[in-house]
């Protein structure tokens, strides 16, 4: 399992106000230059079919953070925290989840526009039945009063 530490780096921490590296945040709080306990590496062990995390301590993540007096020790700070962001790992999921989106909406257009172009033909279907129809009972019409008129003649 892999853990991630802010956006792009354990640098994220401090645009933190409660975990800042300045001068003026590092006498008021107690988490200045630091990073949560969260952040801490844990230690894998499995027991019989249970696979446990165990958190190395809760003060792993104090003074990690570089401030302008200070220099840090990065093999150090690898071996305690967490240092990887998680940008670069979400963002190729995040264009794989666009890429599925736009095809899935770009079929969904494709459905609708099929729909309407068979529903502009049944349309024009109907209207051309509806026509035959009509030009139909006209006709019949006209024969029947023609076969009508003619057998009043017949009449007279």
């Amino acid at each position: 399992m892999t853990d991630y530490l802010g956006v792009y780096s354990f640098n994220d921490w401090n645009d933190n106000p409660n975990y800042a590296c300045t001068s003026s945040n590092i006498p008021q709080s107690f988490d200045a230059c630091s990073v949560p306990f969260t952040c801490c590496k844990r230690e894998q062990k499995e027991n019989d079919k249970h696979l446990y995390m165990k958190s190395l301590a809760f003060t792993c993540g104090i003074n990690v953070l570089p401030s302008h007096n200070m220099t840090i020790n990065m093999d150090e700070i690898q071996e305690r925290i967490n240092i990887n962001g998680c940008f670069d790992e979400i963002l190729p999921i995040i264009q794989q989840l666009i890429i599925t989106a736009a095809v899935f909406m770009l079929l969904i257009c494709v459905i609708i526009f099929i729909t309407i172009f068979l529903t502009c033909l049944l349309t024009f279907d109907i209207r051309l039945t509806k026509s035959n129809v009509k030009r139909y009972c006209q006709k019949k019409r006209h024969t029947s009063e023609e076969s009508h008129s003619e057998k009043e003649e017949e009449k007279f």
